[in-house]
């Protein structure tokens, strides 16, 4: 079309009659090319603004997508937080309820044992049960061993209740011998409830001392044992949460703390 019209206006300034019908003509004709000029910067000003507002338009559903799958995400993530929750309550509450129910075993177990002594002491004569057995001063049953809980009150870290624990822990790796505090004569070695396998020695004068969780016996009951004597091995039977020994005083039947008899 552009090839055609500019062509017609050659034509019509070749076929003008004299000056004035040309100069008339061309002014006409750069008056048309103005206007196109004008017409195709309009148009391009159009694209552009076009333009622009398509490329908001798809930067504004970008941003909204991302929005949207941003809120998605923190929804999706909150719900799996919420059943992470649940579950987390509900296992605590699971555990708590074992916790509970070995915390009750053992502390039968316990009356078991301290009934079991004092039995044992009643059946016996006066002399009998005053004869010492040991020096009265013990030594450690774990070579180079710590201390990692002490006798006394203390509370559930996660569930808050409170308890005595009745001996002192010594937190050693599983097959670690145990040696005997004391000269004494090896009442029991068996499993013993939530003490899992134990070795229980009597010391005289009602002083009895008892090895928890072991995972193995070298002693067998009515043994004369010496003191540093090794009667059997670090384990984690019984209500254990991982390899070591918990030792028990006795006196009497009734557990005490030990510390006084290493000092």
């Amino acid at each position: 079309m552009y090839k055609l019209r500019r062509y017609s206006q050659v034509n019509q300034l070749v076929e003008a009659q004299n000056l004035t019908s040309f100069m008339r003509r061309l002014n006409y004709f750069k008056f048309l090319a103005l206007q196109d000029k004008k017409m195709l910067e309009e148009m391009r000003l159009e694209k552009e603004k076009l333009e622009r507002l398509q490329y908001q338009q798809m930067i504004k559903r970008q941003d909204l997508g991302i929005k949207a799958r941003k809120q998605a995400e923190a929804k999706a993530q909150h719900e799996y937080q919420k059943k992470k929750e649940v579950a987390r309550l509900l296992q605590v509450q699971k555990d708590k309820a074992y916790y509970e129910r070995e915390m009750k075993a053992l502390e039968a177990e316990s009356r078991r044992i301290a009934d079991y002594l004092r039995e044992l002491y009643a059946s016996r004569s006066n002399r009998m049960s005053t004869v010492p057995l040991g020096s009265g001063r013990f030594s450690s049953p774990i070579l180079g061993g710590t201390m990692t809980s002490p006798y006394g009150w203390r509370v559930h870290p996660i569930f808050g209740t409170r308890r005595l624990h009745t001996g002192m822990d010594f937190g050693v790796g599983a097959g670690t011998p145990i040696r005997a505090a004391d000269h004494g004569v090896v009442l029991d070695a068996s499993w013993m409830g939530g003490y899992g396998k134990a070795v229980m020695i009597d010391h005289g004068q009602g002083i009895v001392t008892l090895y928890a969780h072991t995972s193995a016996f070298y002693v067998r009951p009515g043994q004369k044992v010496r003191k540093g004597q090794i009667i059997a091995a670090v384990g984690s039977t019984g209500y254990s949460t991982g390899p070591h020994l918990h030792l028990e005083v006795r006196k009497n039947g009734s557990p005490v703390d030990p510390l006084p008899w290493f000092r």
